[in-house]
């Protein structure tokens, strides 16, 4: 698959997801923060401890960080964001949550499918 292709899946993908937290999870709703980001950035990020790689998804558009509101209360803990990590996986097996690595409201599409199993409720 070429990159176009997996930002194509990721944006279709990304936008199922918006329209269906505010269905699948009663109450909630969810914003997005930052998808493309430049290489330039994303070292800022690192030296300030904010990303462990410059190697991130955001770099190749297809990566976001999310805002998760429940009852109108911003979402901070990774579990918080569980069951849209494992709805996000469930759409494809290039799909990845970013609770598997501490990172609850990160949400990529990868280059390869994934290794590790299907995140179970």
């Amino acid at each position: 698959m070429k990159l176009s292709d997996h930002q194509a899946a990721f944006s279709a993908d990304l936008a199922y997801m918006v329209a269906w937290v505010p269905n699948g999870l009663p109450g909630a709703r969810i914003r997005i923060l930052e998808v493309l980001r430049h290489e330039i950035m994303q070292r800022v990020y690192v030296l300030a401890g904010r990303s462990q790689t410059l190697k991130s998804y955001h770099l190749e558009a297809t990566a976001v960080d999310l805002a998760l509101d429940i009852d109108g209360v911003y979402q901070t803990s990774t579990e918080a964001y569980r069951p849209v990590g494992e709805k996000w996986e469930s759409l494809s097996k290039y799909n990845r949550w970013g609770g598997r690595f501490g990172d609850g409201n990160h949400l990529e599409r990868m280059r390869q499918p994934r290794a590790e199993p299907t995140l179970e409720a």
